[in-house]
């Protein structure tokens, strides 16, 4: 699907913004508050009035548990209903928590 050049991507992002932390079943307050923001500030990238800062996106996708990516897709893309989101993967560099990874077989 291509998306025009002159669609509104503030509006496009806080749109798939919106319908991801709706689909973990926060509130724009619970969000806000994960993320250290102002529930003001939540709104606004959710209406597409102001532009979702790229700085933002890993402490989103953490919040949301979801990937990054997941935030940038476009609205009713990628998450049909009845499927939870992707678990999250640890960033590079941070310590992976929760259960541990399955580990390989060893080799003969």
């Amino acid at each position: 699907m291509r998306v025009p050049i002159e669609a509104d991507i503030d509006a496009e992002i806080g749109a798939r913004l919106a319908e991801v932390r709706r689909h973990c079943g926060l509130t724009q307050r619970q969000l806000a508050k994960a993320v250290g923001v102002t529930l003001t500030t939540t709104q606004n990238w959710e209406r597409g009035r102001t532009g979702l800062p790229a700085k933002r996106l890993a402490v989103l996708a953490n919040a949301l548990d979801c990937q990054p990516i997941d935030l940038l897709m476009l609205p009713g893309m990628g998450m049909p209903r009845g499927v939870p989101p992707a678990p999250r993967q640890p960033w590079p560099g941070e310590r992976p928590t929760g259960a541990a990874l399955p580990r390989e077989p060893a080799g003969d």
